[in-house]
């Protein structure tokens, strides 16, 4: 019961999230359209801003999208590649499915 319970509040936050980041504005940097032509996957992966977050993060599993506070320098590149690589890495390795795999 109590698993079902967490499970299910897992859920609620998840597509509570899911409503906020609809309003992610997509981010068009040149260096971002650049890191990602350079980075091609069989799935299309978006880079969004949102000022509700602190940190960046990847989120959908079909549709990847990264998503970047809107804090962050965009003129910093080196960090910006860092971020970037770190979030398609996750990408990559599905590990959004290994996420939910374990949550379910």
């Amino acid at each position: 019961m109590g698993a079902f319970f967490i499970f299910f509040v897992i859920l609620w936050k998840h597509v509570q999230s899911c409503w906020e980041y609809q309003f992610a504005i997509p981010t068009d940097h040149a260096f971002i359209n650049q890191w990602i032509s350079e980075h091609p996957l069989y799935r299309n992966i978006q880079v969004k801003q949102l000022d509700r977050i602190t940190s960046p993060f990847t989120y959908r599993f079909w549709q990847p999208v990264i998503l970047l506070p809107t804090f962050l320098d965009l003129t910093n590149e080196k960090e910006l590649n860092y971020i970037l690589t770190h979030e398609y890495i996750h990408i990559k390795n599905l590990d959004l499915f290994m996420k939910w795999l374990l949550i379910i």
